[in-house]
């Protein structure tokens, strides 16, 4: 999922659309306790991990960034999550939220695994 591509209306890859940082976080924390058990060693998404990049998103959201995360899963597979800031981005401020009739502060998410 590339992350202005979800922002600028594709909504095939979205999985979820919140309205608060924590909820999205919460997405994120269930999504890799799902995976956890085929985490490759050195993927980045070890014991703790998990709990450091919850926190880091839900900073991160309520910022007004984005979260991109990728870890390699066993046998050739890779896992890649995203949490978009729909509105107000720092980034691309005038994009707005396509999914739903969510304002200001809305979150989407999206999973890749191969």
């Amino acid at each position: 999922m590339t992350l202005r591509r979800t922002r600028a209306g594709s909504t095939s890859l979205v999985r979820g659309t919140w309205d608060e940082a924590r909820d999205a976080a919460d997405w994120l924390a269930e999504r890799l306790a799902e995976y956890a058990p085929r985490f490759t060693a050195g993927s980045g998404c070890g014991a703790g991990s998990p709990g450091r990049h919850v926190a880091s998103a839900v900073e991160r959201l309520r910022a007004g960034g984005d979260v991109s995360l990728g870890f390699y899963l066993e046998r050739p597979a890779y896992l890649s999550l995203a949490l978009v800031t729909c509105s107000p981005n720092r980034a691309r401020p005038e994009l707005v939220c396509p999914v739903g009739a969510h304002g200001p502060g809305a979150y989407r998410a999206g999973r890749l695994s191969g």
